[in-house]
């Protein structure tokens, strides 16, 4: 192992801001010699809503998939949740052989949340690492972040929501044929949904519009097929 640049953060929904963050790690790794990778928590993180925008799985196919960045998990524990700043920054060069940190200007980690982009700055100086802070990246006039698009979402402006995140608003659901369309009923409470209303999408099959009312949703279209799908809403109608 020749040491690792990794990128921090939670990285629910991968937006548009997490990208710029991703790319820069990307960019460092390529200029040093070293190996890219983003780290990541499985678990209830403490502060965090329960119902994610990505799932882990999601998010580390959109990483790799977007970003070309390796994926490592943390699960969020007692033992990470109460652990000093430091000693979280030290974990990361002594099990992951970091060598580069990067951050969002927002990022918080140790005992209760106490570390903040100033205090990785400090604990890396001591450490011998070097470290990165990428500033808030706006969009019309104000931050993108995953709670801007949980409002659009929650407002049914998928289109805007699509624009923050820089691709579209991604489930995978089990969809089952009955009476000409497809369905998804009881969609797992943990999933965030946007609004009820009717939106426009494609899956892996082609184009679908979708009618989402609660957690149930009805699928139509060439791209509509019984079994698991991976349904990419893109705009309200």
């Amino acid at each position: 192992m020749k040491g690792r640049v990794i990128a921090l953060g939670f990285f629910d929904g991968v937006h548009a801001g997490h990208g710029v963050l991703l790319r820069e790690t990307a960019r460092i790794a390529a200029l040093e010699g070293l190996d890219p990778a983003a780290l990541t928590f499985r678990g209830q993180v403490a502060g965090k809503p329960s119902r994610q925008l990505t799932t882990p799985e999601e998010r580390e196919r959109l990483i790799r998939e977007l970003y070309r960045l390796k994926t490592i998990f943390l699960t969020f524990d007692d033992t990470l949740r109460d652990m000093l700043p430091v000693d979280f920054v030290r974990l990361l060069r002594e099990r992951f052989e970091a060598v580069h940190l990067v951050a969002g200007y927002d990022f918080t980690f140790g005992r209760q949340g106490a570390g903040n982009a100033e205090t990785l700055r400090s604990c890396c100086a001591e450490l011998g690492l070097f470290c990165t802070v990428i500033e808030s990246v706006f969009l019309d006039g104000a931050p993108v972040s995953t709670s801007r698009i949980r409002e659009m979402l929650a407002a049914g402006r998928l289109a805007k929501a699509v624009e923050l995140l820089g691709h579209p608003y991604e489930l995978t659901l089990e969809l089952y044929e009955a009476d000409g369309a497809y369905w998804s009923h009881g969609v797992p409470d943990d999933v965030f949904l946007p609004a009820p209303g009717t939106y426009l999408g494609r899956t892996q099959w082609g184009q679908v519009t979708i009618e989402l009312g609660g957690r149930c949703m009805r699928v139509a279209g060439l791209g509509a097929m019984s079994g698991t799908v991976r349904l990419l809403m893109e705009r309200e109608i």
